[in-house]
């Protein structure tokens, strides 16, 4: 079962990571191509999904940030 299967069950709260042993993670990317047809629409997503604010949402959902580069 996963964290957020877990999470979406009625009354349950998440109280903190996983052991570290039973811990997976899947990165994610984001990029925009130099071709990119919407390249501003592209570049406003990533701030979006990149600020403070995604934080809360990121954190809510058992997930972890990433760190810009």
């Amino acid at each position: 079962m996963s964290i957020k299967s877990l999470l979406v069950a009625t009354g349950s709260v998440l109280v903190g990571p996983l052991p570290l042993e039973l811990q997976s993670y899947v990165r994610f990317a984001a990029g925009v191509g130099t071709n990119a047809k919407e390249a501003e629409a592209a570049k406003v997503l990533i701030k979006f999904l990149t600020a403070p604010a995604a934080v809360t949402v990121i954190n809510a959902n058992g997930m972890e940030p990433g760190t810009p580069r």
